[in-house]
């Protein structure tokens, strides 16, 4: 009887930890280290600008070809990262309400057989931003209140 007791206790016990393992490692494991349990611990409209990567899709209205741009925000560095089109691009930017400003942007230098006029305009762009909004899902970064560089969530 004492047996079947251990044996009982020992199977509830591993069985507790699988899932708290498993629960634990699908949290993190995986990628989801920001997993929220309720609605107070999503990003607030004012900090969803660090919570994606966002993907170039126009410069100045225009539509552009590639499908490698994007820009990423890290908050905790003041500093943005991601790819032109055809190099690495990053950067430090300060971010006060919706103002944001870029600088110290520095470009590998590697040439591609297209996307360098795109990539050229998004990274001289990156250099005159005064604002930023989210609209509709998009990131808008801005300068003298009109729409410059225009993104969508990267998937």
């Amino acid at each position: 009887m004492k047996k079947s007791i251990y044996n009982y206790t020992f199977l509830g016990l591993a069985i507790l930890a699988v899932s708290v393992f498993t629960a634990s490692t699908l949290a993190n494991g995986f990628g989801f280290n920001n997993v929220s349990t309720s609605l107070e611990n999503l990003p607030d409209e004012s900090n969803i600008i660090y919570a994606n990567e966002w993907k170039l899709t126009k410069i100045e209205g225009n539509e552009i070809k590639s499908e490698k741009a994007f820009l990423k925000f890290d908050e905790k560095k003041n500093s943005a990262s991601g790819n032109g089109g055809c190099n690495f691009v990053s950067g430090k930017f300060m971010k006060t309400g919706n103002q944001i400003k870029m600088s110290e942007i520095a470009v590998t230098v590697m040439a591609c057989k297209d996307g360098m006029a795109d990539e050229y305009k998004f990274v001289t762009a990156l250099e005159r931003l005064d604002e930023y909004e989210i609209k509709d899902g998009k990131l808008l970064l801005m300068e003298n209140k009109a729409v410059v560089l225009e993104f969508d969530v990267k998937n």
